[in-house]
Formats: structure tokens, C-alpha cells, sequence
């Protein structure tokens, strides 16, 4: 029996990629309108425009008057869209973003008509555990991929650790199609169909269909390309991806659980994942301001009656965002403008949600603490007891007070007077001028997800600080003379050397993989001094510098441990000076690593490795082939048997025998090498990317590290990492009040949020289960019950009488809660 053949024509669209934005759109126009033109005059029956829906937005800004020629063609089911906002690298994004994404695809393309959804992700640098998850909580069944999957039946069941799972069709041989556009002869076309139908047919049995992608990057339609098809395969069925996975029905007993990042099938280029590190380090920084900041407190003024603009505000931040999501963007193998208009965006979105921000800090203030004092936040999924760091803003018109005899000052400024943000009536005249001061203060029973009004206290901890050595009564740590720092975890005893060294290597890589050069030896930075910056009581900080003499670069680490806390943060500054090479933070452990558990977008996930696995040892890599790797991608934190290692967008870490590495920075001077040593061809245009060499930019590298490991305990260090818990304000001699506002709550330390998002008339509360073990909990809420548990498309399935809910072991669960009227 044959094998019954379908086939979709496509372009393939990388919005930004070997060429800058605006050029690829120049040639987006020409495709599109050919495309409407070739679907309007029946000469094929279906095309598919890639899974993204931004090509809609990028087309119809300079062709405005064609939309309703798409919307006919959406409709009459011959032009597929969908579901997708862009085709994100799922990997250097964070979970929230990928539903961000989904959902704004998926409103586009529902405006226009789409009806039909398949999880069309051709070309996106392996995939996350939780995108079944994700797909089927957004209403859609199945999946097409390529990347991540070895060569096998293309047809599998991708299951979630949730659960979840959809219908999988890998690509075997992958979307790039382009040999009915190469202008050959006809006898060069069926040898290379042939050679597709021969790989395809090597994985799959007869019951198997096959889907022949036609087309590939930015290409257009070709006018020979059904004559080709129906001289080659008269019997094949053109269809759309989404339409051709809505119709199979033959069942699979094969599952893939979990992650796709099997290296033996296509590249995966996992050196993306520390290619232009500012990169990654300001998108997490972002990522976390929106969804856990931003999102949080415009929340907090909607459930105290405070009035302000944000639906158009948020959703113009999140399409900036998101635009920076492509996997050619975020992935930092794009040619030097792209990134630099990926810098621009970045700095866009926190310039303006800098301004709500500020705006949210005002009204609440004004709302919960109308009188001068400090208020204190916590956005976080504890209460919180400990150091928080407040910032206080005096008129030098005024009186400014002097600093509370038990806070610490770690920082003051003079600038303009920022009251110009939220009185239009002001303007920042040069004689309007305030001093912002920075303190640490003691706070205790800082209630989850809420705000509350301090007075001083008295400090029950205190940080011991000496020239080379902190002590904070759970940890104490002590800087070599040899270049490392030794710790102690004083609740337990035990030991941890080894601990923060730098290293550097020499490097041969490109854009798209990291390459050592074989026979070359790593440098270790040494120990040029060691002096105190922060004395404490509340934060100690040691200045450690550092100096690699074979480059003459110097570098500065502020290791800090604040009272009450085991967190031990650093923060590496450096300017980089040298090209090809790559700096990493290396850290001892016990035993040799061969589990590490990494922070995923909504569920852990543990990645193994062979400790002595060494990948000089296997270059040179055969031809298109790519060497395993000893790296992974990074949310917020890592986990081994016995340390957490946290990040601050630092996306990629290595581990070596018995030591972890965090990736600082990588330099790289191409787009693709073919001589890389680690993969066995090209992965893009020869170009030069001399900006990957970060030549002359300054890094500022904050991470942290805490003895033993628990997934709790990484998620709450996380998110204080990240600035969950800070307060503002003016503080006052005598201050009488009290006041303690949770806006909402719940019992079960298990379980942690990701999202908290406004709307008119009511608020969502998106809640994770990262545990294996079904969690119950109970909602303490601002009004009253019913609430809707939704899913992530927001149909209701069920309502909850009574605010005690269930969560199965790594799910999420979205609540619609109504505000009082």
C-alpha cells in the first residue's frame, strides 16, 4: 500500500534576520501581493503564511487596502494564518511570553477569520516541555515540528509532565523546501523530490501520511511549482498544515514526554543561548517587570478603586516585547542592526513602563499611606521577613530627614524633581531639584502580594563583615588568596570550595554554536584585591578584582549577603576587550554532575549529562552533523544535588565533570562558520557580525548561589532576586500606623504565580503547580466567590463555589475573578 502524499505550499518568514526589518518587509510586500493575487485566481488551492500573524501587521501597514482581499481569502479557507503573534525560540523566552504570544496570534488570526489551528512551529530551536500544555489549554490539538526530533515515524503523541499532550507530525526532512524554486531543469527537480520521498519513507510506514513542504525562507510563490508537483505526484492532495493535521485520525501508541532537544536530528544551535548575552539579560529583566511588576500593580489599583489607563498601555508594551521574541532576535544570530533595534524596543518598553510604574508607586501611595511613611511591597509568593531596600525622595526645596538609626544608606544622588511624572502642571526645571536616597531597613511579616506601611525596627541579624570574609549566621563565606571563594552553611556544617572562580577561553564559534579552539589552554582570572564596600549591619559587600593578563582585561565582583537570608549575590562588572572568546563563572561541587534541574516555563525539568564528556575530545564534527552539548538554556534558576544557582538573564550554563559554569559573556565575529569544528555546515550566510564581539560594551552580571536545593526555595530566591519585595516613601519620626494589605492569598507555599492581570471588569490570577503531587489550596480574596477557573483561550470549566481549588501536578491554573462593583 502507498503512502498517501500531501503537500502545502508555504513561505517560510524570518522577520528579521541576514537583512534588517524594514528590508525584509520591502520583499514581504512583493510575496504577499503575488500570493493574493496566485489564491484569487485559483491557480493553487491553499497557501500557508508561516504560523505568525505579525506578517498580517508587517504587510498591512504599507498595504492597508488589501485587507479585506485577505480576510475573503482567511475565509473561503484558502489562505491558512495562525496561530501564532511571531515564531518565537520558545527556550530564551519565558513561559508567560509564550502564552502572551498564542494569544495575540490567535486574536488576529480570529479577526480575520482563521478557524483552524494547528501548533505550526517549523523552525524554532528546540521546544519546551510545556507547549502541549500550553496548545491544549489554548483549545488546539496538535503540533508540527522538526527541529529537536531525531528521524523516526513522523507521527507521535507530545505529552507535557502535566499530562497534556497533542497529536505531533515531525517534518523527517524538515519545511526548507526549495527546489521547485531553483530555477533547474526538470530533471534535477524529480532527483531531489525523489530523494525526499525516499528519507521520508526510510521513518514511516505505509499507514503514515507524508506532508511535503513547498517553499522556504522568504521565498514567494513560484509559478512552475504545480506543474512540477502534478508531473512528479499526480495523486497529491495540496491542503494547509492546520487542515491536514485537523484530518488524520490514525492512532499512535508513540509518546515523546517532555522537552524536544534530541541532538541527533536537526541542528539545534545551542550556542544561541549566550549569543549577545545583554540580550537575554534585558529581556528576562522585562519579561519579569510585565507580568510580575507592572501587571501586578496596575491589579493592585484596580482592587483599590484607583483609576488608571492601561489596556491600550499594555498591550503596545507587549507587542514590543514580543517583536523581540523571533527566534532570530532573541537568539542574537542576526546581523549587527537587527540587535540594534532590539536594544531601541527594549529601551522603549522600560522607558514607558518606567512611567506606569511610577504612576501605580503614586496612586497607592496616595490610596494606602496618604500621610508621609514608608511603604513596603511584596509581589511575591511568600510573606517576607527580612532586608528590603527602600527608596526615599526629598525636595532639596525642603526638608530632607536624616536616614533611620537602624537603616543602612547604600547609595545617594541628587537629581531633577520627579514630581514633573505625574503633575502635568510641573515642569522639570533645572532649579526643581531632589536627593534620592537608597537604604536598607529590617521588615518583618511583609504580607504575599501586598502592601504595607513600616515603622523602624530594631535589626535581629546582623552581617559580620571583615576585608575578605562575610558572616550573616546561615552562611558565612570567605575570599581565598588563591582566587575563590570557600562557604559554609552554618545550619548544616558543610563545606562548599570552589566556589565563584572566572575562567576564560579561547573561541572559534559563530552566531548560532559555541566552538573552543582545540588545543588551547582556559585562562583562570587571578585574585587582584579584595576590599569592603558595604559594612553592613543589614548587607555586607566584599569588592573583589580580578585581572586576566593574557588580554589585560580587569573585572569587579560585589559578592553581597544581606541579614537573615543564605543568598550569597554577585554582581561581575567588565568592559570586554577581546574578541572570540567566552567568560564564565565557574563553581565546585562535590561530585560529578550528571542531573541538573533547570526552572522551565511552568514545570521543572531535569537534563542529563556524561560528566566526562568532553567536546574537544569529538571535534571535528562529521559533515551536517552537531556535536552534543554540556549546556542548557536558563529561566531564572538551576539546580544540583546540592546548590541553586540563580540568574538575572544570564540564559546559558555548562557543566564539566564536578563543576558548573555560568556563561558571562561569548564573542563571536560571524553569522555562520562553517569551520566551527562543532557542526558540519553553514546554518546561515557567511556574514560578519562584528558587534558579536562586544568589543568595548560594558556587562553587568547578576547572579546568586544559595547552599542545597529545593524548587520552593529557588522560586521565592528567584523572585527576591529579581526585586519582588522594595519599598518607597518618606519616613516620619512617629509613625502610628499600621496598616497591612494582602490583596489576595493563599495557603499552599507549593504553589506559585505567573501572571496577575487587569482587565475592566475583572482580574486573572494564572497559579502554577511545579510539583509532582496534585495541590490544594485556599484563595483568600478581596470579595466574594463565585470565581471562574478558565482555561487559556478563557472558556470557562468550572466555577468555584467556594475559593478552595485543586491544582494536578506540574499544571497551571488561570482564575477569572470579578471585581466588586
Amino acid at each position: 500500500m502507498p503512502h498517501t502524499l500531501y503537500a502545502y505550499y508555504h513561505t517560510h518568514w524570518d522577520r528579521e534576520w541576514y537583512l534588517p526589518f524594514r528590508a525584509y518587509q520591502h520583499r514581504l510586500l512583493k510575496v504577499v501581493d503575488d500570493i493574493l493575487d496566485v489564491l484569487e485566481a485559483d491557480k493553487i488551492p491553499c497557501f500557508c503564511l508561516d504560523g505568525q500573524t505579525v506578517l498580517l501587521e508587517d504587510y498591512l501597514e504599507l498595504r492597508p487596502h488589501n485587507r479585506t482581499r485577505i480576510e475573503t481569502l482567511v475565509n473561503a479557507e484558502k489562505l491558512s494564518i495562525g496561530p501564532w503573534y511571531v515564531m518565537p525560540d520558545e527556550l530564551l523566552v519565558s513561559g508567560e511570553s509564550l502564552v502572551r504570544n498564542l494569544a495575540r496570534g490567535l486574536q488576529i488570526s480570529e479577526a480575520f477569520g482563521e478557524k483552524t489551528f494547528s501548533g505550526y512551529l517549523p523552525d524554532t530551536f528546540g521546544h519546551s516541555a510545556d507547549v502541549p500544555m500550553i496548545l491544549k489549554q489554548f483549545e488546539i490539538d496538535s503540533a508540527i515540528v522538526w527541529r529537536g526530533v531525531r528521524p523516526q515515524p513522523s507521527l507521535f503523541w507530545w505529552q507535557s509532565p502535566s499530562g497534556d499532550k497533542v497529536l505531533a507530525y515531525h517534518l523527517t526532512d524538515g519545511y526548507f523546501q526549495n527546489a521547485f524554486h531553483m530555477g533547474k531543469g526538470d530533471a534535477e527537480k524529480k532527483t531531489f523530490f525523489e530523494g525526499w520521498l525516499k528519507r521520508v519513507q526510510a521513518v514511516n510506514d505505509e499507514t503514515v501520511p507524508m506532508l511535503f513542504p513547498i517553499g522556504a525562507d522568504h521565498l514567494g510563490f513560484d509559478a512552475d511549482s504545480p506543474n512540477m508537483l502534478a508531473q512528479l505526484a499526480p495523486d497529491t492532495s495540496v491542503i494547509t498544515p492546520d487542515v491536514f493535521m485537523a484530518n488524520l485520525t490514525l492512532p499512535t501508541e508513540k509518546t515523546i514526554i517532555g522537552e524536544l532537544r534530541d541532538p541527533e536530528g536537526p541542528y539545534l544551535l545551542p550556542g544561541t543561548f549566550s549569543s549577545r548575552m545583554y540580550l537575554k539579560q534585558e529581556n528576562r529583566k522585562l519579561e519579569w517587570r510585565m507580568t510580575r511588576q507592572l501587571e501586578q500593580l496596575l491589579t493592585w489599583c484596580r482592587l483599590s478603586n484607583i483609576e488608571i489607563s492601561f489596556e491600550t498601555e499594555l498591550a503596545l508594551l507587549w507587542k514590543m516585547l514580543l517583536l523581540n521574541h523571533p527566534h532570530d532576535s532573541i537568539c542574537g544570530c542576526s546581523v549587527d542592526p537587527v540587535h540594534r533595534e532590539n536594544e531601541c524596543r527594549f529601551d522603549q518598553i522600560r522607558q514607558f513602563s518606567d512611567a506606569m510604574i511610577h504612576e501605580c508607586h503614586h496612586r497607592l501611595m496616595q490610596r494606602h499611606q496618604p500621610e508621609a511613611g514608608i511603604l513596603v511591597l511584596n509581589l511575591g509568593d511568600t510573606p517576607y521577613t527580612g532586608v528590603v531596600e527602600v527608596t526615599q525622595e526629598y525636595s532639596l526645596s525642603g526638608p530632607v530627614s536624616e536616614p533611620w538609626p537602624d537603616s543602612q544608606v547604600i547609595s545617594e544622588e541628587t537629581l531633577l524633581d520627579e514630581t514633573y511624572r505625574i503633575n502635568t502642571s510641573v515642569l522639570s526645571l533645572s532649579e526643581n531639584q531632589m536627593l534620592r536616597r537608597k537604604s536598607l531597613i529590617w521588615c518583618e511579616s511583609i504580607l504575599m502580594h501586598g502592601l504595607s506601611v513600616v515603622s523602624p525596627m530594631l535589626l535581629p541579624d546582623v552581617v559580620i563583615v571583615t576585608e575578605n570574609s562575610l558572616d550573616n549566621g546561615y552562611v558565612r563565606v570567605q575570599v581565598s588568596p588563591a582566587g575563590e571563594l570557600v562557604a559554609k552553611d552554618l545550619k548544616t556544617g558543610q563545606f562548599y570550595p570552589g566556589l565563584h572562580q572566572l575562567w576564560r577561553n579561547a573561541e572559534q564559534g559563530d552566531s548560532y554554536n559555541a566552538a573552543p579552539v582545540p588545543g588551547s589552554k582556559p585562562e583562570q582570572a587571578k585574585l587582584t584585591g579584595c576590599e569592603i564596600l558595604h559594612a553592613g549591619p543589614l548587607r555586607g559587600t566584599l569588592k573583589v578584582s580580578w585581572y586576566f593578563v593574557e588580554i589585560d582585561l580587569e573585572l569587579e565582583t560585589f559578592v553581597s549577603l544581606d541579614a537573615g537570608s543564605p543568598r550569597l549575590t554577585f554582581e561581575t562588572r567588565f568592559t570586554n576587550n577581546t574578541a572570540d572568546h567566552k567568560i564564565q563563572a565557574m563553581f565546585a561541587c562535590a561530585q560529578p554532575i550528571t542531573d541538573v534541574i533547570a526552572e522551565g516555563h511552568f514545570s521543572p525539568v531535569t537534563r542529563t549529562y556524561d560528566p566526562a564528556y568532553r567536546i574537544e575530545d569529538a571535534m571535528p564534527v562529521p559533515p551536517q552533523k552537531e556535536l552534543v552539548v554540556s549546556s542548557g538554556p536558563i529561566q531564572r534558576w538551576v539546580g544540583v544535588p546540592d546548590q541553586t544557582f540563580l540568574t538575572e538573564g544570564l540564559a546559558e550554563y555548562e557543566v564539566a565533570g564536578s563543576t558548573f559554569k555560568l556563561t558571562l559573556m561569548r564573542a563571536f565575529g560571524m553569522l555562520s562558520r562553517k569551520d566551527t569544528g562543532v557542526r558540519g555546515s553553514h546554518a546561515g550566510p557567511p556574514l560578519e557580525t562584528h558587534e558579536g564581539q562586544c568589543l568595548n560594551r560594558s556587562f553587568i552580571c547578576r547572579y546568586a548561589w544559595l547552599p542545597g536545593f529545593t524548587v520552593e526555595s529557588a522560586n521565592t530566591h528567584a523572585d527576591l532576586l529579581y526585586g519582588a519585595v522594595y519599598g518607597f516613601g518618606q519616613q516620619i519620626e512617629e509613625n502610628t500606623l499600621d496598616a497591612k494589605t494582602s490583596f489576595f492569598s493563599w495557603d499552599n507555599p507549593h504553589v506559585i504565580s505567573s501572571a496577575v492581570i487587569p482587565a475592566k471588569d475583572h482580574w486573572t490570577l494564572r497559579l502554577v503547580n511545579p510539583t509532582d503531587q496534585p495541590q490544594t489550596l485556599k484563595l483568600t480574596l478581596p470579595n466574594i466567590p463565585p470565581v471562574q477557573v478558565v482555561n487559556l483561550a478563557g472558556n470557562v470549566i468550572e466555577t468555584l463555589s467556594i475559593p478552595t481549588t485543586t491544582i494536578a501536578p506540574y499544571a497551571i491554573q488561570t482564575l477569572r475573578i470579578p471585581l466588586q462593583s
